[in-house]
């Protein structure tokens, strides 16, 4: 019975104990263990300095008003410019200064005062939403990039400490070009169409130049047989072939892609404009159009004897479809344009509208280049005759600015006759009846001879197409290839 009621006791005093454990009850104090959170930042970190890194829709006021401004870092929270994210999460990630700087923005961590080899990039996010990412260049710098702008934040109370004012020694704002912007600035290339008529054969050869400069250094003129297009789909390379049969000479005009693009699985064989007893001239090559000159052929009195000639503007991909119709390369409008420009034709021939066409007029005109710049020209039966409407819109080529003008550049050269600037204005391609010149454009008024190019007798341009940036490295590879 002893043995019983000491059992029953601690049975007790057990039960007692663990109901004890689990009751809420001022007399049963909470033990908890505090987490200790070891943060990547921490503190408190004001913003001492801006640098505009490339286009920013941030302007200037607004990037002196963040001066001053402080971030703050807690292990509940993250604080600013008035937003909070709360229960934070951190990232880290150690990379390579060089190379994250390059990837990222395009710039050197050298303009931004930065030397170290490696830095950390912190992000920082709440429940999976980013919140924001921090490189942390040392124990007491900080920055932040958004839109443009790049934030320096030093610790509060590191003020004084020199590894921080080694990285920012320039206590003043500064707008630094980012290697992306300076290649669009500081490398443009052409490519130049061109055509020549062989005096003995009387057929016309076509080929095609690459004239390109990089930071202000022209790089050697580069050439290579027929007319090589850049295209959304590729390059593509356009030619013609003669062909005889009947005791007649034909010109079968072809495009073909010069490489494939993987995103393009279609358009990969050549496309060839076969009319029977038509001999063409390339005038103008576009990305997506070609303007030719054609003439019907036919035999009589043992020669080959020529008729009927006409303008055509067709697609590249389809060399045997249908001449575009003016009012639908432009607008509904430029129709008008093209009546009034053939009345006025008419007026200074002393001729009426007789015969002319209005059907076949619409579809009777064509591009090509005339001082300085390409024009647009029609035809009909009295002749040919320029069409007063604006320049040929960006379906037919994407840029065709001149300067200096064209009377600029002919005081300095009197003997030109056709003439290209680069669209970052830092070299000017000039064509005599002899040679291709190649001047620097200096502070854009000063223009110093660079180079010259030889060409054949009359030969003239068919097609210009411009890149700029690094799109000029793969032109240049392309073409090399």
């Amino acid at each position: 019975m002893k043995k019983i009621c000491i059992l029953v006791s601690i049975l007790s005093a057990i039960l007692i104990l663990v109901v004890y454990k689990n009751v809420n009850s001022p007399l049963n104090p909470s033990i908890i263990t505090r987490a200790t959170i070891d943060l990547p930042i921490k503190g408190d970190w004001t913003v001492n300095r801006y640098v505009f890194a490339g286009d920013s829709s941030i302007s200037m006021e607004e990037a002196r008003g963040m001066v001053n401004k402080k971030a703050v870092f807690q292990g509940d929270r993250v604080i600013f410019n008035g937003v909070t994210c709360k229960n934070p999460n951190f990232k880290v990630k150690v990379v390579d200064s060089d190379v994250y700087f390059e990837n990222n923005y395009k710039i050197n961590p050298d303009s931004l005062g930065i030397n170290q080899k490696q830095v950390k990039v912190i992000t920082v996010s709440s429940n999976n939403n980013f919140f924001d990412d921090f490189i942390q260049i040392n124990d007491n710098l900080i920055m932040r990039y958004n839109d443009g702008l790049i934030l320096f934040f030093t610790r509060d109370g590191a003020e004084n400490d020199k590894s921080v004012l080694n990285n920012i020694n320039e206590k003043d704002s500064k707008i630094i070009t980012s290697r992306k912007q300076n290649d669009s600035t500081y490398k443009s290339g052409l490519l130049l169409g061109l055509k020549y008529k062989d005096e003995d054969t009387g057929e016309y050869s076509y080929r095609t130049l690459w004239i390109s400069s990089s930071y202000n250094k022209i790089s050697p003129v580069l050439q290579r047989k027929n007319i090589l297009v850049p295209r959304k789909n590729g390059f593509w390379e356009i030619g013609i072939n003669k062909k005889y049969d009947n005791n007649l000479d034909r010109d079968l005009i072809w495009g073909a892609p010069l490489m494939k693009n993987n995103s393009e699985k279609h358009n990969s064989n050549t496309v060839v404009r076969n009319i029977k007893n038509t001999t063409s001239q390339i005038l103008f090559v576009g990305t997506d159009y070609i303007s030719l000159d054609n003439q019907e052929v036919y035999y009589e009195d043992d020669e080959q004897k020529t008729k009927n000639s006409y303008f055509s503007m067709l697609p590249l991909d389809n060399l045997n479809g249908k001449s575009m119709e003016f009012s639908k390369a432009f607008n509904v409008k430029a129709l008008n344009m093209l009546q009034i420009s053939t009345e006025k034709y008419l007026k200074k021939l002393n001729k009426s509208w007789g015969n002319v066409n209005l059907n076949d007029l619409n579809t009777n005109w064509a591009v090509t280049r005339r001082n300085g710049r390409w024009i647009l020209r029609g035809r009909i039966n009295y002749g040919d005759f320029d069409i007063v409407y604006a320049a040929p819109n960006k379906i037919l080529t994407m840029y065709d600015d001149l300067y200096p003008s064209f009377d600029v550049i002919k005081k300095e050269v009197p003997d030109m006759v056709d003439t290209y600037t680069s669209p970052n204005k830092d070299f000017v391609v000039v064509l005599t009846e002899t040679e291709l010149k190649i001047f620097k454009l200096s502070n854009r008024t000063n223009l110093k001879l660079e180079t010259t190019f030889k060409l054949k007798p009359g030969e003239k341009a068919v097609m210009s197409e411009w890149t700029t940036g690094s799109y000029v490295n793969v032109w240049s590879k392309l073409f090399k290839k």
